[in-house]
């Protein structure tokens, strides 16, 4: 009984563990909708920070690990607001100040850290599958510690994503505040949640 209850928990969490490292690495959160207004602060040296409205001509996305711009680069025009706009379509985030505010920051980091707790918790289910006797079960105490602890991290990490959105600057470089337009508490204004995100 308990070497067949670590099999299951093993397969559970191996198919969890899988969806969530595809939807993390995945930028598809939000997805920005082609043909959408959005505001994009004009930050060249000879403007004094006018606000141009532009308009998306492809679809894009933002995600906790990276972004696609909603602006086809066949005929891609020049934005002041992300200055550093690469020359690939979806980028990852390799440092800490391309994925936007402080906060956004934390959520990225945060959900992270419970991506691994999760990813040690399915390392310990393994070892459970492989042991003949249940290890006076605290291997199972271990595992729920790891997999509470990890999916409470993801939790907050989501819902402080969603909703510190109204708490965006006009200056903030983030993907969300940028091409999402007017978004709000809990409200990703033009985006919708994306497949990564459900």
């Amino acid at each position: 009984y308990p070497r067949g209850m670590s099999i299951v928990v093993c397969i559970f969490l191996y198919i969890s563990l899988v969806g969530l490292l595809v939807a993390f690495f995945q930028p598809y959160w939000l997805v920005v909708p082609n043909n959408s207004e959005f505001a994009c602060l004009n930050q060249t040296q000879n403007s004094s920070g006018t606000i141009d409205m532009l308009t998306t001509n492809d679809q894009g996305s933002c995600g906790l690990s990276g972004m696609c711009y909603p602006i086809s680069h066949t005929a891609k025009f020049n934005l002041s607001c992300y200055p550093n706009m690469g020359t690939e379509q979806c980028v990852w985030y390799t440092d800490l100040e391309s994925m936007g505010t402080l906060t956004d920051q934390i959520v990225t980091l945060l959900f992270l850290a419970g991506l691994i707790l999760c990813v040690f918790a399915w390392f310990l289910a393994m070892a459970g599958c492989c042991s003949l006797t249940c290890c006076c079960c605290n291997i199972y105490t271990a595992i729920s510690v790891f997999l509470t602890v990890g999916a409470v991290a993801m939790l907050v990490a989501v819902l402080l994503w969603f909703g510190m959105m109204d708490s965006y600057k006009l200056t903030d470089q983030s993907c969300v505040n940028i091409f999402c337009n007017q978004v709000g508490l809990f409200d990703p204004g033009s985006c919708t949640i994306g497949w990564s995100g459900f």
